[in-house]
Parts: C-alpha cells; structure tokens; sequence
C-alpha cells in the first residue's frame, strides 16, 4: 500500500494531476469507498486511516487542480462528514466560489476537528529525469519515445511517462507489454495495469448493460468515463449513452473527453449537425490532441466530406502512431474517393505491429470488394490464427462469411457449404446456401433458401434480385456479372463493418 501512497504523493509533487487523478481514483474505490460506505455516518472519519484521508486529500486536490470544480461538490455533497476536516472544506470552499451558487447545496457543518492529513513534500523526482521528460514531450512532434521508455525504468513511480505514451498510441501494446515485463516493483506494474484498462478495476464486467442504475458513476477522471461510454457505445445502449453523457456534463464540463462522448452519442443518433458542434467544442478545449481531431474525421465522414475526414484522420494518426483506428478511418474514405492505392496504404498501417482484429476484418472486406483474392487469402489465415477468432461470437461469424466466399471464388463449392453450417445467423446461412444452389443452377432451392431468408429478415431487400433471376431460371451471363453479384453479397453480409460504433467504441 506504502508505494502506491508514495507515487501518488510524486505525482502530485511533480504537478501531475491528471495521472494522479487516475492512481487515486482506483485507490479511493478499491479501499476507501468500502470503509466508508460499511461505516455509520458518526464514524466514518474515525473508520478512515491516515493514508485513507490522504487519498481522499490528493483525489481532491487533483480535481481541483484539473478545475474540475463540479465533481469536487458532487462528491463531498454525497459524503458531507468530509466537511468536518478543515483541509477538505477549504477544497469544498473554494470549489463552491468557482461554480454558480445554485448548483451547491447548503450545509450546517460542526466545528472542524482537529484532523491532521500528513504530507511529505519532499517524494520527487530527480532534476535528471524530470528535465529529460519534459525536454521530450515540449515538442510532441518530435518526440523520442525510446528516450521516455528509458526514463521510467529510471523511476517506475514516473507513471506519468507511461500515461503519455498510452494516451497517445505512440507505443504498441507489445511494446507496452515488454515495458511491463521489464518493471522491477511487481507492486505497481499490478496496478499501472489495471488504470490503463479503467472499465477492468471498474468491474465493468459485472454491470447489467440494460439497467442505467448499474453503471457505478463514482469516478472521479473524465478518461475513465470516456471509456465507460465506449463500452455503453460498444453494446449499443442509447439510454445508458444519454445517462452517461449527461453526468459527464454535469461534472467535466470543462474537459474535452466529455465534448468526445457526446460527439459519438450524437453520431450513433445520426444527428451530425450536433455531432459537429460537440466536436468543436472539444477543439476549442484542447486541438493539440489526437483523439479529438479523430472524432472530427468521423463527424466530417457522416458529412459526407472525405476529403476533410481523411485531413483530420492524418492528423490524428501523426499524433497517434499507433493508432489503427485512425488509419482505417482514411483508408475508408480514401475507398470513398475511388482511391486505392491509398485506401491500400492506410490499411496496411493499421496492420503494423498490432494484434487486434477489427483492422484484419476491415482490410480484408476492402480486399475482396477489389478482388485482390490472393491477399484476401492471406488476411484470412491471419485471422484464423488469432485466438480471438474463437473467443468472441462476432468476430467468428464474420470469419465463417468470410470464409465461406473465399471457398466459393476457388471453386470450393463443397467445402463452402460445410463452412455454411458454422454461420449462426440464419437468414445469413440461408442466403449463403441459396447463393450456393443458384451458383449450381438449382434454382428450386435457391428460391426456397432466399425466400426462407427474407420471412426471417423482411428490411432486407438485396435478395429480391436473386429470387428473380431464379424464378426465370437465368444464369450469370458471363464471369463479370458472377463476380458483381458475388461481391454485392458478401459486402452486404458484412455490412456491420459500416456501423460506426464498432470504431468508435475501439
């Protein structure tokens, strides 16, 4: 527990408030709110050790610090006993004057007791590491990162260092995991894990995604809400979006990460108008910031203006190197402009050095609606090979389609249909069985597996064509119109890849 106090009380030493608003966010969950919630309302301060308070203190100061004045009021309104330690209402005092008067409310406080919350200012740095940081990220552009790496195996407790290089995907996560693997204090590599992933410490895992109660909204950093919302984002949920959003407002209201979820829950609205306004709010809190010039590529792709998305992708992917999302948001829009040699260029850079497997899916879905079969092969074995192919329901659906049209542009027409019976989605089997009947020219059964496939899923009115051609017993009239109708269906069973969320929320 001792180390963890003692970086805290570094990095707000150091004035680094942000990463210590994160480190003290998970202290104060893991072992402060239980004590406090478990303790009657007289003994909650007695029930506090030293190093709770002093948690609480930094938590405090870092918000105030950060100006996050609202969330400052909203916390010691909901534990007001915090009122009886002098220290604390001074923070609440102060908080209150830099807010409007209506928003807080009133409290009949005891004296203050005689609670001392010991500091030691002297946990720092040393002149040599903290010159070495602060010469490399005053000129982002440039900046060294195997310099900044070097720097916090110097002083592990510098996790500064390692927020920056994360925030801004200037590291990839098998670097990210080598840098681990080399820590010597395990006590805090444990720990800087878990911050890096806020939902992970926030048992995200746990919460009944359709109850907007389940949502524990007791953080204290707007990075941790901005990640809460992209798993809300992730599974769709607009009214937990909305509830997010709006506690964020209510509480960060000067941070840019707040304008950033608002900007996605109006894109998944489809109110882009309000999309572009968030957004520009966000640039006008902080444009020296990848995530945010990120958000503006999407806002101006559901614009319709690919041009300026792909200016602001650019933009983000140079603050963000490693970044995929950022590469395959130009690549789309580069295929948008009929370039693609570009769209090939951005794809490939959103494979560099990187395991996740949404890029693979992307770039193979742009390779087979060129045609580039061989590659499309080739991206397909790779995503055989990742172990989350198996793990995760979407991505193996999406590999099975995958696979089943790779088959039939070979020839495969029986191992295509083997692979058909792995697709769970009906009407999607249904369809790829069908189009297997009528590449054979059974055009009974063609009808019989498309029409089975429009009672399942009616919106859908691709097929119509298919069932018509059938009907009249035409075949494809040469191997153009073949490959025409066979890309028209494979983009269409694969078509959630044109749903945004599943970029945003990445």
């Amino acid at each position: 527990m001792q180390i963890y106090i003692d970086t805290l009380e570094l990095l707000m030493n150091e004035s680094f408030f942000e990463t210590a608003l994160l480190l003290g966010e998970l202290l104060f969950l893991n072992d402060v709110k239980p004590i406090i919630e478990d303790s009657s309302f007289e003994t909650k301060i007695d029930e506090l050790s030293q190093n709770n308070l002093k948690i609480i203190l930094f938590l405090l100061e870092a918000l105030k610090k950060c100006k996050y004045y609202k969330r400052i009021l909203s916390f010691i309104e909901s534990n007001c006993f915090l009122l009886d330690i002098m220290e604390l209402e001074n923070i609440y005092n102060f908080a209150l004057a830099n807010v409007e008067k209506n928003t807080a409310k009133e409290f009949i406080t005891k004296n203050s007791r005689n609670i001392t919350i010991n500091r030691d200012y002297t946990i720092k740095l040393s002149p040599e590491i903290r010159n070495l940081y602060f010469k490399e990220i005053s000129n982002a552009e440039n900046c060294d990162y195997k310099i900044l790496i070097d720097t916090f195996y110097k002083d592990e407790r510098n996790f500064e260092i390692l927020k920056y290089l994360v925030e801004n995907e200037a590291i990839s996560n098998g670097d990210l995991l080598e840098i681990f693997n080399k820590m010597k204090n395990n006590n805090l590599k444990k720990i800087y894990r878990r911050i890096l992933n806020s939902c992970d410490y926030m048992d995200i895992s746990k919460f009944n995604i359709d109850n907007i109660y389940s949502i524990d909204m007791s953080f204290f950093s707007p990075e941790t809400g901005l990640k809460l919302h992209n798993f809300v984002i992730k599974h769709n949920r607009v009214n937990l979006s909305v509830f997010m959003c709006a506690f964020l407002f209510r509480n960060f209201d000067n941070d840019y990460r707040t304008y950033i979820s608002i900007c996605h829950f109006y894109l998944l609205k489809g109110s882009t108008k309000l999309a572009h306004k968030a957004i520009s709010e966000a640039l006008y809190i902080n444009k020296n910031i990848g995530p945010v010039h990120r958000s503006c590529g999407f806002v101006f792709s559901q614009l319709n203006d690919p041009n300026t998305a792909v200016l602001c992708f650019k933009k983000a992917k140079n603050k963000m190197p490693y970044c995929w999302i950022s590469s395959v948001g130009a690549a789309l829009e580069y295929k948008r402009l009929n370039e693609e040699k570009n769209a090939h260029f951005y794809y490939l850079e959103s494979l560099n050095n990187n395991e996740e497997m949404l890029p693979l899916f992307y770039y193979g879905r742009f390779l087979f609606e060129i045609q580039d079969l061989k590659s499309f092969t080739k991206i397909l074995c790779k995503i055989k090979n990742n172990k989350k192919t198996t793990q995760d329901k979407f991505f193996s659906e999406l590999y099975h389609i995958y696979t089943f049209f790779d088959e039939i542009s070979r020839n495969s027409m029986h191992t295509a249909r083997d692979v058909c019976n792995k697709i769970e989605n009906r009407w999607k089997k249904k369809i790829c069985i069908g189009y297997l009947f009528y590449i054979e020219k059974d055009y009974v059964n063609t009808v019989e597996n498309i029409f089975e496939a429009y009672v399942i899923n009616p919106e859908e009115s691709l097929f119509y064509e298919l069932i018509k051609i059938s009907l009249i017993e035409t075949p494809f009239r040469d191997r153009s119109e073949y490959t025409d109708v066979t890309i028209s269906i494979f983009m269409e069973l694969t078509k959630e890849l044109n749903d945004i969320k599943y970029l945003l929320a990445s």
